[in-house]
Parts: structure tokens; C-alpha cells; sequence
């Protein structure tokens, strides 16, 4: 818990009241001479108040007259206000606890309550002041006041706080006060301030803000797993590779939307478009219909693809997310088929829809799906689903598939299509061979069955060619794209075999934003030679990782595709799951400014999406915050 606790004279007002009225009616010689021997220990606070007022004869009206006068009619920090009122709407405990006098306290802050006041009394009687002193100081009312959890922060500027200095958790001091001269010459920490404008951007207020902005959010949010929970802190801009927060702590964002932002936060060119889309008065949504944005993003996809297959596919816009683009090649695989059940592999991740959540190997995300599917074992030779590994291990797997689809007694039918993800990037960046891949798609071809390939995560550059399954020599009847396709703004579609086209409907399939985002992001990687650079920064980052491996006998091991890399954490020397370390580190990651995504299986390995435009520096930087979180 946090508790402020602010001065009065001269910290909350914009002079010290005291000192004005003392000026005013006997002097600024006679104060400051007094001043100096408090501050120097010949007297205490208390003798300074009776040898002022006993010298004082005024009114208590003339007393608030001369304070407006002195203060140019503005006695009380501008902002005061409205951090009191922060702190109360908030319910943290917020006191006035001064040396100088209730009364006048209560008249220059009318919006505070009376209870948050601790202060002495004045005593007037024919216009001659006395003081009735408050029974315990500074001190010693903080101390009764204090709770066992409470973190105290103290607001001061005078002599009278200098009691205080030493005994508080955390102090503000007025810039060019009494206090900031007595703090320097005796090597006390404190943080300086000008008035309340610069408190109201204190930390503690960014985390209670924070705190704030978090519980709004699991108040309101549904109960699906929220990365606000993983991620605790809200962020406000970006740049390039990295992210800030509230408190503008500086993270290198290595989640990257999951690679959503294939040029980093906000590039200059994307920018400039999105601003140039907006005032040139385009249509933002216009369902299917033509439009010269929408003919150019065609265009300009279609000559990404291989020169064999440009002429021979047709695309279909799906909506937003992957998840409805899975759900469109499910529904035209199962048109064209006539059959309604499918194959996927353990580990994949193809969606959060009914559908596509049918295919995604999380048991736990799966709630009462509809669509009849399959899960074979994904080739994967540190944990080689039957225990072999290697080109023998893949071997298993193949025949075990090819006995299916032959054994007429098998229990299980003949598929509409197998879809699969060349590199599993939520199962922990699992990378297929290229060998077993060409084996998949002859069995496919054998058996009348299509091949779907998901590169909603892998595609547009990040594994080193436009499309991951350009390095596997094969031909897709499917790919399925989203993310990186609008380049940040929504947008997800299906390129197929012109030969299974089949009517399909949807709202959200012409959002001209993403069109014109998605093919600048493309004219912009192949103008700059973007992807000769990718297969260069992921040599680098392999013998950087590995060396990091080599230093950590807990990293069981790293794997790398393009700009995604995972690092699984085991049981030294084994391949023994190590959730426990993975989780230690995942959150030293965060807390040392990195972001990444805790996943693959039983949540041991860390995996990172980086955009292309990253550099080797940066990489530096990555490893170096990496290998400080393992530590």
C-alpha cells in the first residue's frame, strides 16, 4: 500500500504561508535569522513557531488577505487538486500534515477532507496569535499513522521537514528549498519536483494507473487467456523493434504480433501511406467489390508466388484473422472432397474458431469442436514422437500414415485434406524436413487428398524465401495466409488450385487499409533485397545461440527458421521437460525488458518472431538480455 503524506507551506502552496505573514507583519530579517539556527540545531521547529507568533498581531482575515497578496492571488499549486482527487478516487490515503495551522489549511484547500489534515491550531485572542501545538511531530504522527505493508512518500520543501528526511521510504523534495540544500549536504537520496504537475507523472502514479488500466481489463475482458496477464503492463507507443509502456520502460518486442508487423512498429513507410490512404478519401470497406487498391494488392501478391504457379491459383479474402481463412480452406476442401473429416499433426496451432480449433493439437483450447479430425505425429527428432529420431523416426511416422490411409480396416476414414505448418511456430518453432515434406505431398497425390499449408505465421519473409514452402519443392492445393498479409491492420485469405474454386460469402473481405499496407510491405521487401539479409541474420543468430546453448546446460535446445528462433529449457543434460526454469526465465525476460512468447510443449521453450528489418546489434542486444534472464 501506498501512502503520501504532504507539507503544507511551501510544498503544496506556491509560498510558504507562514513565511508571508510573518514577513508581512515583522520582517524577513527576523524569520531568516531564526531559520538559520533551526537549521543549524539551536533551536527546534517548535521554539521557531512561538518566538514568530508571538511577535504577530492581525486578524485571522487579514492573515488569508496577505497570503493572496503575496502570492499574486494564487496561494495553492495549480495541480494539487487534481492529484488529491487522483489519490482519493483511488482509495490510497493521501495527508496534509503540516507545522503551520488547520484553519488556514482548511481555508486555501476547501476540496480536501478535514481528516487528511494534521496540523497545530491557532490561537487568537484580541488579534494576538498563539499556538497550540499538535501533540506528536512529524515523525511520530507518520509513524502512528503508518500500516504494517504501507510504502511511505513524503512531499516536503522547509525546515520543518528535515526531521522526516531519514525516515521515509521514498521523498520528494521542492527544487531550490531549504530541505534540497539540507538533503545534498547530507548525502540523502531524495527525488526533486517543481510543483504537482511533474508528481502526477511519478512512477507510483503509473503504476496505480497501471494497476488500473489492468483490472479494467480482466473486469471486463472474457475469461480467454489474455497475454495482459503474461504481460503485465500497459503499453502506449512503439517504434522499429520496440515497444513502451506507461512508465516508458523500453522493450524489444520480440513477439511482433506474432509476426503481424513484418517491418517493425509503425516504419516510416507504412506510415506514410496509412496518412496518404486517409486523406486521398479511399474506400475503407467495400466488401468483395472491384476497386484499383484492391486489383493492385492481387496483382502484387500473385507475382510473389513461383513463376510455375502464378497463372495457375485464385485467392479468397476470409475476413480478419487465420482462423477464418483455416475455416475457408477447410469448407472448400470439404465441397470439392465430398469428405468431412481432415488430417493435422500434433503440435500444430490452426485457429481459435470451431473449425480451425478442431485441427490445433491444444487439447486444453479444445471445446466441444465440430469438425472430424485426425492428429498424426509431427517429425521432431529431440522428442521423435516413437522415440527414434532422425531420418528413421520421420520413416515411422510416414508409414504409420501410409498404413491408414491403405488398411481398409485402419477405423479411419480417408480425409478431405491434410494441413500442415512447415515450421510449428506455436508448438515451439518445430521445423519439418524437407524430405519428409515431399513425401506428405506424394501421399496426397496418391490419394486424391489435398494439401493444406498454413503459413499464416511463416509466411511474407520470415523464414527466409517470401513463402516457407517455396524451400520444399512442392506445390500446395492450399495456403492459407493472414498476419502479415495487411501488414499489421486485418486481413486473411486462401490461394488455391484455380481448379477447386467454389462460391464463398463474407463481410470483411475488402479491407482496403490492410490491401494497401499489405502490398506496400511486399514492394518494399523486394525493392530493398530484404530476404538476402534474412538468410544472413539467421546464420548469425544461430552461432549466437548456439553458444549460449553451450554455456547452459539447462537450454536443451535451439531451433531456428529465418527471423523465428525457440530456446526449450530441460532438466540438465536430458530432454526432461523444465517448465519450472523456462517460467523463471520467461518472466526475467519481461522484467529485464524483453518480450517473448512462453509456449511449446508443457510451456518449456521461449519463441521470438522478429520482423526482417532487424539488425545484428539488435540481435546482440537480444542474446545478451536473454543470457542476463538465464543467469
Amino acid at each position: 500500500m501506498i501512502t503520501f503524506y504532504c507539507d503544507f507551506d511551501g510544498t503544496i502552496t506556491t509560498k510558504d504561508t507562514i513565511d508571508c505573514i510573518i514577513d508581512s507583519i515583522i520582517g524577513e530579517k527576523f524569520r531568516t535569522n531564526l531559520e538559520k539556527k533551526v537549521y543549524n540545531g539551536e533551536i527546534n521547529n517548535n521554539d521557531f513557531l512561538i518566538d514568530c507568533f508571538n511577535n504577530i498581531t492581525a486578524s485571522f482575515d487579514d492573515a488569508i488577505e496577505i497570503i493572496y497578496k503575496e502570492t499574486d492571488n494564487n496561494p495553492i499549486d495549480n495541480y494539487f487538486e487534481k492529484f488529491y482527487k487522483l489519490c482519493k478516487s483511488n482509495n490510497i490515503d493521501i495527508y496534509i500534515i503540516s507545522s503551520g495551522f488547520g484553519q488556514i489549511i482548511e481555508k486555501l484547500l476547501p476540496f480536501v477532507d478535514k481528516n487528511d489534515i494534521y496540523s497545530h491550531d491557532i490561537v487568537i485572542e484580541n488579534n494576538k496569535w498563539s499556538i497550540k501545538f499538535n501533540s506528536k511531530s512529524k515523525v511520530q504522527l507518520i509513524d502512528s499513522l503508518k500500516r504494517e505493508d504501507d510504502m511511505v512518500i513524503y512531499f516536503g520543501d522547509g525546515i520543518s521537514d528535515i526531521s522526516v528526511a531519514n525516515s521515509v521510504d521514498k521523498l520528494y523534495v521542492k527544487t531550490d528549498s531549504i530541505l534540497e540544500k539540507y538533503c545534498i549536504e547530507n548525502s540523502i537520496t531524495y527525488n526533486s519536483f517543481n510543483n504537482f504537475l511533474s508528481v502526477l507523472h511519478m512512477d507510483e502514479l503509473k503504476l496505480l494507473n497501471n494497476s488500473k488500466l489492468l483490472k479494467n481489463i480482466k473486469n471486463k475482458e472474457c475469461i480467454t487467456k489474455s497475454y495482459t496477464l503474461k504481460y503485465p503492463t500497459t503499453f502506449t507507443h512503439s517504434n522499429g523493434l520496440y515497444l513502451y509502456d506507461i512508465f516508458n520502460t523500453k522493450f524489444i518486442d520480440c513477439l511482433n504480433g506474432f509476426g503481424v508487423n513484418i517491418l517493425g512498429h509503425n516504419h516510416p513507410i507504412i506510415t506514410e501511406t496509412a496518412i496518404n490512404f486517409f486523406k486521398e478519401n479511399h474506400p475503407f470497406q467495400i466488401l468483395d467489390m472491384s476497386s484499383d487498391i484492391r486489383n493492385t494488392f492481387i496483382d502484387t501478391l500473385f507475382n510473389l508466388f513461383p513463376k510455375n504457379m502464378k497463372d495457375k491459383i485464385k485467392i479468397q479474402f476470409s475476413g480478419g484473422s487465420g482462423s477464418d481463412a483455416v475455416e475457408s480452406a477447410i469448407e472448400l476442401a470439404i465441397k470439392h472432397t465430398g469428405r468431412n473429416n481432415i488430417f493435422a499433426f500434433s503440435g500444430c496451432y490452426h485457429g481459435m474458431t470451431n473449425g480451425s480449433m478442431s485441427l490445433t493439437g491444444n487439447i486444453s483450447d479444445k471445446y466441444g469442436t465440430s469438425i472430424n479430425t485426425t492428429h498424426l505425429p509431427f517429425p521432431h527428432s529431440f522428442r521423435c514422437p516413437f522415440g527414434i529420431g532422425g531420418d528413421k523416426g520421420e520413416d515411422a511416422i510416414l508409414h504409420y500414415i501410409k498404413n491408414i490411409l491403405d488398411d481398409p480396416k485402419s477405423g479411419i476414414r480417408k480425409p478431405c485434406a491434410i494441413i500442415m505448418e512447415l515450421v510449428q511456430s506455436d508448438g515451439g518453432i518445430i521445423i519439418a524436413s524437407k524430405r519428409f515434406v515431399k513425401e506428405i505431398r506424394k501421399i496426397t497425390k496418391k490419394h486424391n487428398i489435398l494439401l493444406i499449408i498454413d503459413e499464416v505465421q511463416t509466411g511474407f519473409g520470415k523464414t527466409g524465401t517470401m513463402f516457407a514452402f517455396e524451400q520444399y519443392d512442392i506445390i500446395p492445393d492450399i495456403l492459407v495466409f493472414s498476419k502479415a498479409l495487411g501488414c499489421g491492420m486485418p486481413l486473411s485469405a486462401i490461394v488455391f488450385d484455380k481448379n477447386l474454386d467454389l462460391p464463398s460469402h463474407g463481410t470483411f473481405r475488402g479491407n482496403q487499409l490492410a490491401m494497401v499496407l499489405g502490398y506496400t510491405s511486399f514492394n518494399y521487401i523486394i525493392e530493398n533485397n530484404i530476404l538476402t539479409n534474412v538468410i544472413k541474420l539467421e546464420n548469425y543468430m544461430y552461432n549466437k545461440l548456439t553458444k549460449l546453448q553451450n554455456k547452459y546446460s539447462t537450454i536443451g535446445e535451439i531451433r531456428i527458421k529465418g527471423l523465428l528462433f525457440a530456446v526449450e529449457f530441460t532438466h540438465p543434460n536430458t530432454n526432461k521437460y523444465y517448465p519450472e526454469e523456462a517460467n523463471r526465465v520467461f518472466n526475467n525476460c519481461f522484467n529485464n525488458g524483453l518480450l517473448c512468447k512462453l509456449g511449446g510443449r508443457n510451456n518449456c521453450t521461449l519463441i521470438f518472431w522478429l520482423n526482417l528489418l532487424v539488425s545484428e546489434k539488435q540481435l546482440d542486444d537480444i542474446i545478451n538480455v536473454l543470457d542476463k534472464s538465464i543467469k
